[in-house]
């Protein structure tokens, strides 16, 4: 997965550790300035770092991603819907199969003269296991470690030049996250009066968004934190699915309900013995 984005009026791209890790398993020529940055030591990738980014300012390795098809491009799918992406993916299951064909009608002794076109296939074939976790991700089943900084292609609000409070309010790369910042771009202090208003006029505009946007976008918690370097507040919104739901349903009724005598016999029958 790639995701560009606009940081200090610069273009940067952040990649995944797990399309590296392809990177590095197929015949692709890899920019000098890539191999430097990743590849200059050993570099494990496994299920616990896998969705990982790296981020790039190079612009020839965010020239390189860029043409690099094969990689999922997040923001080009996060907003699309569920029919919407099992399109996509027809379509180049649909495509795999016209070069599977077409490879597999060259006799055994000429296809190694056409390997380009089974690394073609394979590079298809990882892009088209790249989808589900996009739609996993908007279902709520999956969460990713997306880089927690505004998304360029966002929406932003500012306080009222007129008060004291010189903030911004920027939805963030995760389009279910909006991050705080000083405006002078200083750090947030712990004495800190943030702008109630500000924030509850751009958790009204992160929800309507992600209506419009996500159709499994409903029942939501919402948690809040400061970032490391002190200088966002981050408000996160995450799905609860309806397993979920229902599961926290089953436990509520559960607590509801009334003690029978039975359960009370043996709720003091269980206090007597423990002591």
């Amino acid at each position: 997965m790639k995701i560009f984005n606009k940081e200090d009026d610069k273009e940067v791209v952040y990649v995944a550790l797990n399309d590296l890790g392809m990177l590095t398993r197929s015949d692709l020529p890899i920019p000098a300035c890539i191999f430097t940055q990743v590849f200059s030591k050993p570099l494990i990738i496994n299920d616990q770092n896998r969705w990982e980014f790296i981020r790039f300012t190079d612009p020839i390795a965010i020239a390189f991603f860029k043409n690099a098809d094969w990689i999922v491009d997040y923001k080009f799918y996060r907003h699309m819907t569920e029919e919407e992406l099992i399109s996509h993916g027809q379509a180049i299951s649909d495509e795999m199969n016209s070069i599977a064909s077409k490879f597999n009608a060259y006799p055994e002794s000429e296809r190694k003269n056409h390997y380009d076109l089974k690394e073609k296939h394979d590079l298809l074939d990882y892009k088209f296991h790249s989808l589900p976790p996009i739609l996993w991700l908007k279902q709520g089943y999956m969460t990713m470690p997306i880089p927690e900084v505004p998304d360029s292609d966002g929406f932003k609000l500012k306080s009222d030049t007129n008060n004291s409070f010189p903030y911004t309010i920027a939805q963030g790369l995760n389009p279910l996250q909006m991050l705080l910042y000083r405006n002078d771009g200083e750090i947030l202090s712990k004495s800190e009066i943030l702008p109630l208003g500000l924030l509850q006029s751009a958790d009204s505009l992160l929800i309507t968004n992600n209506l419009e946007k996500n159709e499994f976008f409903g029942d939501f918690e919402k948690t809040t934190k400061l970032s490391d370097d002190q200088k966002y507040f981050i408000t996160t919104f995450r799905i609860i699915t309806p397993e979920e739901k229902e599961a926290k349903e089953k436990t509520s009724k559960q607590k509801e309900q009334p003690l029978t005598l039975s359960k009370k016999i043996k709720q003091a029958l269980s206090k007597l013995l423990k002591r």
